[in-house]
């Protein structure tokens, strides 16, 4: 079966929350932005309502940190993003194999997207 995806945002210093750790294989991106962390707080859960509307994945915020877990396209995952001033991190569980190149280009694509200046919920 397949594995877990990813997505993980991680503010630098702050305590992580009691929370299941992603394990040693991990998936890091960093996009950045133009945004106050308010507003880019406001887009990234743009992001993850739709991910939960499409694909029923779990969300949980501590801050400006969210732990995100389930399924898209069929591949499993647990991920924290961070939402920070001029960037977003996101760390997830490696899926492996085929569907690491795929997840990374994924999220990455959904968070350039969403964290685009241009970028309007209609």
């Amino acid at each position: 079966m397949l594995t877990t995806v990813l997505v993980t945002l991680v503010l630098s210093g702050s305590a992580q929350p009691a929370m299941k750790t992603l394990g040693p294989e991990t998936i890091t991106l960093k996009v950045g932005h133009k945004f106050s962390t308010a507003e880019a707080h406001v887009r990234v859960q743009m992001l993850l309502d739709y991910w939960k509307s499409r694909f029923g994945v779990s969300q949980r915020w501590n801050g400006e940190r969210v732990w995100v877990s389930g399924s898209i396209v069929g591949v499993d995952f647990d991920a924290i993003l961070e939402v920070s001033d001029g960037q977003v991190q996101c760390e997830s569980t490696d899926p492996g194999g085929m569907w690491r190149n795929f997840a990374r280009d994924y999220v990455s694509r959904k968070l350039h997207k969403y964290l685009h200046p241009k970028y309007q919920e209609l």
